[in-house]
């Protein structure tokens, strides 16, 4: 598969799975909201719009036609796909600088036009994408690491979403009695500034009878369920809205935010155990035959490949791929507290004929589950030496009460390792990764099958649920602690100075998490992973 077919299918999975994933969490919301009597003023997939007024009803000069822009973004993105399949290193620099730097600054630009904004401040904000993304890689790699493409495509990717700040800036400090989708901005008058409605429309909406618009939007980020009255207002009104989400008990309040993580997980659980009952599960032959390896690992970087059958390692006889990792995973030597890899002699066949290498290990950085005989993980853990490769797996069917029962233990298991990383900061990096790191997932599931993305899509959406608990306030985990607090105190509201200070603290650790995860993925993707 080509690189420009494979991002391409890439992209189209993102647009298909995430939105699905996001819409499963705010109908739990937006059901048990319903259901408890609180009024859902909007239901939105996706977030963003499309702008409905045009320049001209700004007094503004009409921008480039849309279909000028898309044409040479195509063309730029066409030019980057054949460049890179060549090697032609002049030839993607160029493409990337078009697509990174010169249309978001024409663009940019010419938005500052329409909005009537200084240049400083729509070039500004792209540079000032530009500037996080630098700042992120230095911290991600140290410096090292980012080779001059890879550094052009960040910049690209963080220059599209500074211009996505400049095409929203109307809406972006809109107040909270406005509709969705309904911003301004100030234009000079005969009588000084005047403010100047600027709307954004969704691709698709319908209001149904309950006033509940219904939308799709155009940015596969996200999504919502509005409910009328869920900020809190100084003088304690918010709970005198009628049909409003803090005019109810707290224990109503605790349904409704409860409703959208237990709807993530269910959705995930079931579909984990659809895909299980009608795929099976995969479980390792005990041959000694190799069935996949990571890429650029000990095993592929010594020349082995799958189907390559394993004799002997050390000299000793290899009968089952057990054998092979008892063999390698004390290949290693301590001192001083450092760990050095010894190299592991192999006997190998491919096609009938009988090949020699030696492999260098990777040892852990830090204890890993040992595998038992069946090539299972057990229970003990420790260092170990490993060669990056893993034996030939079967698909065994399994009956639909045993695909529930493994489905719903899912969830557990990814608590439990989450856990386990935050105790052990060494591992955290290698086992959480942003956007980044979820489209390659999703990506890689792509190039796998529909079982595979099936899996990838049930996985993200038990994570959804589970993230969505965390007891950070913009998090729904956040706001049922808040609204258990008042539960405990006969349903009184806690000060809204408490709340804000709450949200700013989440604030800042939201901040701080979305900062740590794309700079892993940085990381990552310095180190080619």
């Amino acid at each position: 598969m080509g690189p420009l077919i494979e991002t391409l299918l890439t992209a189209l999975l993102i647009v298909a799975i995430l939105p699905i994933l996001v819409a499963v969490h705010e109908l739990g919301h937006f059901w048990v909201a319903r259901a408890c009597g609180m009024h859902v003023d909007a239901f939105a997939v996706m977030m963003g719009g499309i702008r409905k007024t045009r320049p001209s009803e700004l007094g503004a000069k009409p921008m480039a036609s849309p279909w000028i822009l898309a044409a040479v973004g195509t063309v730029a993105g066409v030019s980057l796909a054949w460049a890179m399949s060549a090697q032609n290193l002049i030839g993607a620099y160029a493409s990337l600088a078009v697509l990174g730097a010169v249309l978001p600054v024409w663009i940019a630009t010419r938005l500052g036009n329409v909005y009537r904004l200084p240049l400083a401040s729509t070039v500004g904000t792209v540079a000032k994408a530009w500037l996080v993304a630098v700042v992120l890689s230095f911290v991600g790699t140290g410096g090292k690491g980012m080779g001059p493409l890879q550094t052009v495509g960040l910049l690209a990717i963080f220059a599209v979403i500074g211009l996505l700040f400049v095409y929203y800036h109307p809406v972006l400090h809109k107040g909270e009695e406005e509709k969705h989708g309904q911003g301004q901005i100030f234009v000079d008058g005969p009588m000084g500034p005047e403010k100047r409605p600027v709307l954004f429309r969704p691709l698709l909406s319908r209001t149904d009878k309950h006033g509940t618009e219904f939308s799709l939007l155009c940015l596969p980020l996200g999504g919502f369920a509005a409910i009328r009255g869920m900020h809190p207002k100084e003088d304690g009104s918010e709970t005198e809205i009628e049909g409003g989400f803090y005019s109810k008990p707290p224990l109503a309040r605790l349904a409704v935010l409860f409703a959208g993580p237990f709807f993530s997980i269910a959705f995930g659980v079931l579909l984990l155990a659809v895909v299980l009952a009608i795929n099976g599960e995969l479980v390792p032959r005990t041959t000694p035959v190799i069935g996949s390896l990571t890429a650029d690992g000990p095993g592929a970087k010594a020349g082995l490949k799958p189907g390559d059958k394993i004799l002997e390692a050390n000299g000793k006889p290899v009968a089952t791929f057990y054998d092979l990792v008892k063999t390698v995973r004390v290949s290693f030597t301590e001192k001083d507290g450092r760990y050095e890899p010894v190299p592991v002699r192999l006997t190998y066949e491919r096609d009938g004929k009988t090949l020699f290498a030696n492999v260098t290990p990777v040892v852990d950085k830090a204890p890993s589950p040992v595998l038992q005989e069946d090539n299972k993980p057990s229970s003990e853990k420790k260092i170990q030496a490993k060669l990056q490769m893993s034996p030939v797996f079967d698909h065994k069917p399994l009956a639909p009460v045993e695909a529930f029962d493994a489905a719903v233990k899912y969830p557990v298991l990814l608590v439990a390792g989450l856990a386990e990383s935050v105790s052990k900061p060494q591992t955290l990096a290698e086992n959480i990764g942003g956007p980044a790191s979820i489209a390659r997932e999703i990506g890689n599931a792509g190039k796998a099958g529909p079982p595979a993305v099936f899996m990838v899509a049930a996985m993200l959406s038990v994570s959804l649920g589970v993230m969505n608990l965390l007891p950070i306030v913009p998090f729904d985990g956040g706001q049922m602690m808040v609204a258990f607090a008042e539960l405990l105190r006969g349903g009184r509201r806690l000060s809204l100075k408490l709340q804000m200070q709450l949200s700013t603290i989440g604030a800042f650790l939201v901040m701080v998490l979305v900062i740590g995860v794309v700079t892993l993925d940085i990381g990552k993707m310095a180190m080619g992973r």
